[in-house]
């Protein structure tokens, strides 16, 4: 039996196909548990709906809907062996937060960790931040409203750092030179780099447009500036990480 999961971009079936229990391949879209992309527009949205049967399908689009049915079965193969390596790792009493980054770093490679780095891994929880050490390395994980406070308070704190050209366009009239000279000044020009961006954008839009012009892993990633969504039990877990030295 087989789920329709009708994409709301096109409303069509797709292109995938599996075997009901008589051998005639069947089409259908999406695969039940698994968020599919339409075969037909590529559109990424899934609800789940009747059950919709189309029998005998043959061809390219028969042998299409083996292929991916073939591949499911082996990614859910390779998902419970992974689940099946992590539960004796991580400690099911840690915080949620914790839980989701090892198996990140265990299954899902995020950062490059054996399970003897993810058993010693160590934690230290402070509000919505919580900061792993593992095999040397330091992360920060938070979730999405935490992560936004975070990049905003760095955001904020650090405008002296970021090129003329962006704080030129929101900051009033023609200030190039004085924003230049209070950048000379390093931190000790941010209250007056603050003040001219006031004056002209606003805080708000100012940091609005440095994340999306950087995301927040340029601002809270100290390596490599990344930012990790995490998974958890093959979901995703909504924390994310940032490797922070």
């Amino acid at each position: 039996m087989t789920h329709l999961i009708d994409c709301t971009s096109c409303g069509g079936s797709g292109l995938d196909s599996v075997k009901n229990n008589s051998g005639a391949f069947v089409a259908y879209t999406g695969l039940s548990g698994f968020t599919e992309k339409c075969g037909t527009c590529i559109g990424l949205k899934r609800i789940p709906g009747p059950v919709q049967m189309i029998d005998n399908v043959s061809g390219p689009m028969a042998r299409m809907g083996e292929s991916m049915a073939r591949g499911a079965a082996e990614f859910e193969a390779n998902f419970v062996d992974l689940e099946a390596k992590r539960a004796p790792v991580i400690d099911p009493q840690y915080p949620t937060a914790v839980q989701a980054f090892l198996q990140s770093c265990l299954c899902y490679s995020v950062g490059d960790y054996d399970t003897d780095a993810v058993k010693a891994a160590d934690f230290t929880v402070y509000g919505g931040r919580t900061t792993v050490e593992i095999g040397g390395d330091e992360w920060l994980v938070m979730d999405a409203i935490d992560a936004d406070a975070a990049a905003e308070e760095q955001i904020w704190d650090s405008v002296w750092a970021f090129n003329v050209e962006f704080l030129h366009t929101h900051i009033p009239g023609r200030c190039l030179d004085a924003v230049r000279a209070l950048q000379g000044k390093s931190e000790d020009g941010v209250e007056g780099i603050q003040a001219l961006i006031q004056a002209g954008s606003g805080k708000d839009r100012f940091i609005q447009d440095a994340v999306n012009s950087n995301g927040r892993g340029r601002f809270l990633a100290g390596c490599a500036h990344n930012e990790h969504e995490l998974v958890w039990n093959g979901k995703a877990a909504a924390f994310y990480a940032y490797r922070t030295n």
